[in-house]
């Protein structure tokens, strides 16, 4: 699963591709990798009003459910679940046959989520000290990019409007999907 992310955009060769200037001085286009569960907003592409271009916004990473109505709640809820994520396989259904908390964003709120390269991470296993492989293993970060002229690409997302309900506040909130 795709966890962590980078961004490295020249804003030349966003302006010529995708005709935003005007919204490029609002966003930190060069960014290191990020950690999801740092819960920070990352630059996403969503349908402009008029449907025929896209809107660059940042949007809180974490696909945040309707059932989640603050951030207490929502505190308590990181402690079992992780909606960085949504897999493609399940954006309707989930495993056990029920409508997925992904569906709406699915239907209505689909994104594309702006990178330069993600991380995944392979597991070696270990050796014991005969040589023997051990059950632990040790994690391998592999960065996952373009190796092409091209400085960035897009990957699939869903997003929702969530409303902090004790606050009254609302927030665009994303996941990839992988």
């Amino acid at each position: 699963m795709c966890y962590f992310n980078g961004c490295r955009v020249s804003k030349d060769e966003f302006i010529r591709l995708m005709e935003l200037e005007k919204q490029l001085k609002e966003f930190q286009l060069n960014r290191p990798a990020q950690n999801g569960f740092e819960y920070r907003d990352w630059p996403i592409l969503v349908p402009a009003a008029d449907h025929k271009s896209f809107d660059l916004v940042n949007a809180h990473w974490e696909f945040i459910p309707g059932f989640i109505h603050d951030e207490q709640e929502l505190k308590e809820a990181r402690i079992m679940n992780t909606w960085l994520n949504a897999k493609g396989e399940t954006l309707f259904v989930n495993d056990k046959g029920r409508l997925s908390m992904f569906r709406e964003g699915a239907k209505n709120g689909r994104c594309l989520v702006l990178s330069t390269g993600f991380y995944e991470y392979r597991h070696i296993p270990k050796l014991g000290k005969k040589g023997q492989p051990l059950k632990a293993t040790e994690k391998v970060p592999y960065r996952i990019g373009i190796q092409s002229d091209r400085e960035y690409f897009f990957m699939a997302g869903v997003s929702r409007q969530w409303t902090n309900i004790t606050r009254g506040q609302s927030a665009l909130t994303f996941a990839v999907v992988t």
